[in-house]
């Protein structure tokens, strides 16, 4: 949204109507429509690290809580990241993580036709699928296959949308978050080498922070929620 967009506030001196903007993450942080804050009725905010720039109502991203699947039962647990941006998610640090964690590990890769890749990085105890380049629907069928789910390390402090669906799925998810940000009973798991070595030898804990994650999703971020949520800013405003 540019300044050059001045139709909106023509519209809005004729018509009277109110006028929400909703900022993302990466835009705002460097000063993406924030002259629009001046003549807006209220704004909404995806990731709640600009709350402090943009101010508003925080819109969880929405989701349509899926049934929930069975558990894989694998010989040894799978740990999966699927990264948009590896070098934005931190994806060099979760490997050496999970190196610390489960080292000497054993890499393979396999790379598809449309562009993507596996990589494959085997231990002794647990692996870990780097997954990049592949469609959503894709994604998600890993998702239900996996024990565990790396979502990010950046200092930013939010988890992704890729936590969301795992959680939805009722499998545990780490992400560098930090909790102010957050609900106190959000249950994504902050990565650390010990954490990891945790979840990999304790079935019933990742079943246990499953079932937190699947209930915290479905109180925070199944659709019929937010939908409400952002109603009753607008019906504030009015």
């Amino acid at each position: 949204i540019t300044r050059g967009e001045i139709a909106y506030l023509v519209m809005r001196k004729a018509t009277k109507m109110n006028i929400f903007v909703q900022y993302n993450g990466s835009e705002a942080h460097g000063g993406g429509g924030l002259h629009w804050r001046s003549v807006t009725h209220g704004t909404f905010h995806t990731d709640p690290d600009i709350r402090g720039i943009v101010g508003g109502t925080w819109v969880p991203q929405p989701i349509d809580v899926p049934e929930k699947p069975e558990m894989f039962h694998h010989e040894k647990p799978m740990f999966l990241h699927t990264p948009s941006s590896p070098i934005v998610k931190g994806t060099q640090r979760i490997i050496d993580m999970f190196s610390t964690a489960f080292g000497p590990l054993q890499h393979s890769s396999l790379d598809f036709p449309t562009g993507g890749r596996k990589e494959f990085y085997i231990g002794k105890d647990a692996e870990l699928w780097v997954v990049t380049g592949i469609p959503h629907h894709g994604v998600e069928s890993l998702l239900k296959r996996a024990d565990v789910v790396i979502d990010q390390i950046t200092p930013r402090g939010i988890y992704g949308y890729v936590s969301v669906e795992a959680m939805a799925l009722g499998r545990p998810v780490l992400s560098t978050i930090n909790r102010e940000l957050y609900p106190s009973d959000c249950p994504v798991i902050y990565p650390r080498v010990t954490k990891l070595m945790e979840l990999a030898s304790d079935v019933a804990g990742r079943r246990h922070y499953g079932e937190l994650g699947r209930a915290y999703v479905e109180r925070v971020h199944a659709a019929p929620v937010v939908a409400q949520k952002v109603l009753a800013a607008y019906t504030k405003a009015l």
